[in-house]
C-alpha cells in the first residue's frame, strides 16, 4: 500500500525542530567497518591499533546502538558499553597480545565523550597485576568540565575473613588508576551480604557513584574524594537473598534501578519468584527513594492481570507472560519500556510500552540490528538478555528527532504477512 503524506502549509516561523531527548542502548557494540559521521572519535588500544566509535542513534523505543571498528585483535566476545553519565559512555572490550596467554589479556576500556563540534574518545590506561574483577561493575562519573571518574568496585574477603571491598579508580587529572582498599558497611541485619555482592548495574546520581545488585540493594560512594566510605540502602518489597553466592539467576529480567528528573527510581515485577511465602499475584512495582531519609516511597503499582484484560491487549497477538526487562522513559512521565516473550526458544520477541497511570499500551515486534552470522535460527527479532541502557547522551550531540521511520519485519507468528511499522517520535499518551 502506498504511503499517503500530508501537505503542509508553509508559514513564515516554522516550529522548531524536535531534538532527540535521550536513547536505549543495546549493551552490546555492533563491531566492523561503517559509514564516517559527525559523531564519529578516534583513539588507540593497548597495543596501538586503531579504535573509531561512532553512535547509530533510533528514537525509543527503538534500540541505538555503539559502532566500533578497530584493526586490532578483539577476544572473548564483542565489546560492551558498561555505563553511562550526562555526555559520557563507557565501553570495555578485551584485545589479544601476541605471545601471551588469554588470561593475561588485557580490559581496555574507552570513554566515549559527545560533543557537537568534536567527539572524543579517550583511552583508559590497563589495570596492570593488580586487577582480576569484571569489568560490569565499573561506572562513569562526569565531575564537571572534562574530567570524569571511571571507578570499579568488587567485594571480597580479607585475609583474616574480614568483608572488604577493593576500589580501582581512574582519574582524568592524573590520568592513572589508583587501588582503594575500603571497609564494607556493617549492615547484616538491613539485608547487605558483601562475600554475596553481585553488581547488576552501576549509575550516578549527584555525586555519588551507585552499584546496585537486585538481590539486596545499591552501595554508594563519592569516587571524588581520597577518603572513601561505602554506604548501603536497601532495596524495598523485596526478599535478600540468604547468604549463599548461588542461584543468583538474572534479576534484570525483574528489577531496574534509573535515575529521572531528580530522583531514584526502583521498578520491580513481581513474579513471587524470589518470595519464600508462596506465589502472589504478579504485579508491576514502581519506588523512589527519599534521599534524605534514605526511605523507599511506593508511586505506582498495578496488576498483571488488569493489563491483561485491557482490551488492545486481548485483541493483540502479545502472550499473556510476565514482562521482563523493565526500563524507564526519560521523557514521558509514569512510561515503562518491557520486552515481552512466549518462551524463550520464541523467534518473536515483543517491544511493549505501558503508562502506568492508565494501562494504555503500544507494542510491536523487538527489532535486533546485530547480525549473528552463525546463527541457525532468524535473530532478527530476538532479544538477547542483556538490559538496555538509558542514556541522554544524544542531547549533546544537537541530534534532530527522526520523525517517521518505517521498517518492514516479517511476523512468523502471523502467518508469514509482512507489516510496515511506523514509528512516529511523539507523545503516546
Amino acid at each position: 500500500m502506498a504511503v499517503a503524506y500530508h501537505t503542509l502549509a508553509l508559514t513564515k516561523d516554522p516550529a522548531p525542530e524536535a531534538k532527540l531527548e535521550w536513547a536505549m542502548f543495546d549493551r552490546r557494540v555492533i563491531q566492523g567497518q561503517f559509514p564516517f559521521s559527525a559523531s564519529d572519535a578516534f583513539s588507540k588500544t593497548s597495543n596501538g591499533r586503531v579504535v573509531r566509535v561512532s553512535l547509530r542513534f533510533a528514537p525509543p523505543p527503538l534500540v541505538s546502538y555503539v559502532q566500533l571498528y578497530t584493526d586490532d585483535v578483539v577476544y572473548g566476545g564483542p565489546p560492551k558499553v558498561v555505563s553511562a553519565d550526562g555526555d559520557l559512555l563507557l565501553i570495555q572490550m578485551v584485545v589479544a597480545v601476541p605471545d601471551e596467554s588469554p588470561s593475561n589479556f588485557p580490559d581496555n576500556f574507552f570513554v566515549y565523550k559527545a560533543s557537537p563540534e568534536w567527539p572524543q574518545l579517550y583511552a583508559l590506561p590497563t589495570l596492570g597485576d593488580d586487577w582480576f574483577g569484571r569489568c560490569q561493575p565499573t561506572g562513569i562519573f562526569h565531575s564537571g568540565g572534562d574530567d570524569f571518574f571511571a571507578a570499579n568496585l568488587q567485594t571480597l574477603v580479607g585475609e583474616n575473613r574480614e568483608e572488604v571491598a577493593q576500589l580501582f579508580r581512574y582519574s582524568s587529572l592524573s590520568k592513572e588508576w589508583k587501588l582503594f582498599h575500603i571497609d564494607c558497611p556493617q549492615d547484616p541485619e538491613n539485608g547487605f551480604y558483601p562475600i554475596c555482592w553481585h553488581t547488576d548495574s552501576v549509575f550516578c546520581y549527584g555525586e555519588y557513584m551507585c552499584w546496585a545488585d537486585y538481590h539486596q540493594g545499591i552501595v554508594y560512594c563519592d569516587v571524588s574524594t581520597d577518603v572513601i566510605e561505602l554506604r548501603f540502602v536497601r532495596f524495598p518489597g523485596i526478599e535478600t537473598r540468604l547468604a549463599t553466592c548461588d542461584g543468583h539467576g538474572l534479576p534484570e529480567r525483574v528489577r531496574t534501578v534509573a535515575v529521572n528528573k531528580g530522583k531514584i527510581w526502583f521498578i520491580n515485577i513481581d513474579d513471587g519468584r524470589f518470595s519464600s511465602g508462596g506465589r502472589s499475584e504478579c504485579s508491576v512495582s514502581m519506588w523512589t527513594l527519599k534521599t534524605l531519609e534514605l526511605k523507599w516511597e511506593k508511586e505506582h503499582t498495578f496488576a498483571l492481570s488488569d493489563l491483561w484484560s485491557v482490551v488492545k491487549y486481548q485483541q493483540s497477538p502479545l502472550p499473556q507472560s510476565v514482562p521482563g526487562f523493565p526500563l524507564m522513559d526519560l521523557h514521558e512521565d509514569g512510561v515503562l519500556h518491557f520486552i515481552v516473550r512466549e518462551s524463550i526458544k520464541s523467534e518473536l520477541d515483543w517491544r511493549v510500552t505501558i503508562n502506568v497511570n492508565t494501562l494504555a499500551l503500544d507494542y510491536e515486534p523487538y527489532l535486533n540490528a546485530i547480525e549473528e552470522p552463525y546463527a541457525r535460527r532468524d535473530v532478527k527479532n530476538k532479544f538477547y538478555n542483556s538490559a538496555l541502557l538509558a542514556s541522554k547522551v544524544c542531547q549533546c550531540l544537537d541530534l534532530p528527532t527522526v520523525v517517521v521511520l518505517q521498517v518492514v519485519v516479517r511476523m512468523t507468528d502471523c502467518r508469514g504477512w509482512r507489516i510496515p511499522l511506523v514509528h512516529l517520535c511523539s507523545n503516546l499518551f
